[in-house]
């Protein structure tokens, strides 16, 4: 948890399993414990680096891991070499 800011918010959206606005470190770890901790494959091949941002595709696993469920997005802003933002869901967002 010592990438994020302490004012750090996570905001998730379809296709995850939780949607909602997280904020601070300790709402960020509780989620990313019950939510991302396994169920979640990174495709760095598939990803987009901006200034203070990247974003990134990830695969949502079935609840045994053995089966892609869905594709998502990952997108996170930067500030002070911290996360500021972590957004979840579908695409990515403009600007």
């Amino acid at each position: 948890m010592g990438f994020f800011a302490e004012d750090a918010e996570l905001v998730s959206s379809a296709p995850f399993p939780s949607r909602g606005s997280h904020r601070g470190k300790r709402q960020i770890r509780n989620f990313v414990a019950e939510h991302m901790a396994g169920n979640i494959r990174m495709d760095l091949t598939k990803k987009q680096v901006a200034r203070n941002g990247v974003a990134w595709t990830v695969r949502l696993l079935e609840g045994d891991g053995s089966h892609d469920r869905s594709e998502a997005v990952v997108e996170a802003q930067f500030r002070d070499g911290k996360i500021r933002a972590l957004r979840l869901g579908d695409e990515t967002q403009p600007g």
